[in-house]
């Protein structure tokens, strides 16, 4: 008896959720949009785009959403860097623009809107008025596997005064001896010292 009824109920809530995917279809609904999600499965090309992009931080779109010309505009509510080469302020609104792939509304949905939460990868504006990023990737989805593939893509690299370096070993070899040599030539002066 509890195995009919079980059969019953699934045969029900099939085709109820038919019924509502072919309300969805008929009405206009459109898939989301995966153009970059090839990039967040291959995790050198990710850290490819990380440490091509002068910008990579986590806000919240403060504005609507505008859409002309093939691109989209909208402000973003910073809530942390993982990256910020350009010193622009935290906890502020950044002007952002996202060129638009193709087909992009007409067959399949962006889910950049009004309060969207995100992972914004994207460059400096080069001569674009109005606007101080213009994003390389669509927005990402905050996750914590996200999250963590972010952050360990930017902890890579190292910064000096806002500027991205990159270091060889041959450069930890330098700045470690460099320490021990500073050490050795510091310690006869530091017993002379503190044994009078």
């Amino acid at each position: 008896m509890n195995s009919v009824a079980y059969l019953f109920a699934l045969v029900v809530v099939t085709l109820a959720r038919n019924n509502h995917s072919r309300r969805q279809v008929s009405q206009g609904y459109l898939p989301r949009c995966r153009f970059d999600e090839h990039i967040l499965k291959n995790h050198e090309l990710f850290a490819e785009k990380i440490k091509g992009a002068h910008v990579v931080f986590t806000g919240k779109v403060a504005s609507e959403v505008v859409v002309a010309n093939g691109t989209m505009k909208f402000r973003v509510m910073v809530r942390r860097y993982f990256k910020n080469v350009l010193g622009l302020p935290k906890n502020k609104e950044v002007r952002v623009l996202k060129i638009s792939n193709e087909g992009e509304g007409a067959k399949c949905r962006q889910p950049v809107r009004m309060k969207y939460t995100a992972i914004f990868v994207g460059r400096k504006a080069q001569n674009i008025q109005g606007v101080d990023v213009v994003l390389i990737m669509s927005p990402i989805s905050v996750t914590l596997t996200n999250l963590d593939r972010v952050s360990e893509a930017t902890k890579e690299m190292t910064y000096i005064r806002g500027r991205e370096v990159v270091l060889e070993w041959e450069d930890y070899l330098v700045i470690i001896f460099t320490a021990l040599v500073l050490t050795l030539w510091t310690m006869p002066l530091l017993r002379y010292f503190f044994s009078n």
